[in-house]
């Protein structure tokens, strides 16, 4: 009987020590994709923020000597222009 309880409380040791190595490989797979997902938001921000420039400095241009369709036009760049601005900095 003390043999089977020794069998038994070794397996369940190897039992919990290979679930903890899984839920280790998992978790630091999981960390990867999320630093991904992080490279891939911050050079989303970083190429918002160049396109604002570009677009403050076209803004001047236009609106001085740019015709009606063209105004129009780069103001609905900047209105999605914008909205691309408020969903990168959340």
């Amino acid at each position: 009987m003390e043999t089977l309880l020794w069998v038994v409380g070794i397996h369940l040791l190897e039992l919990v020590g290979l679930g903890c190595y899984i839920l280790i490989r998992k978790s630091n797979r999981l960390e990867n994709v999320v630093m991904q997902q992080q490279q891939y938001i911050d050079s989303i921000n970083i190429i918002t923020g160049e396109l604002n420039m570009a677009l403050g400095e076209i803004n001047d241009r236009f609106w001085v000597e740019g015709d009606e369709e063209m105004q129009t036009t780069f103001q609905k760049i900047k209105e999605l222009q914008s909205i691309l601005s408020e969903i990168t900095v959340k």
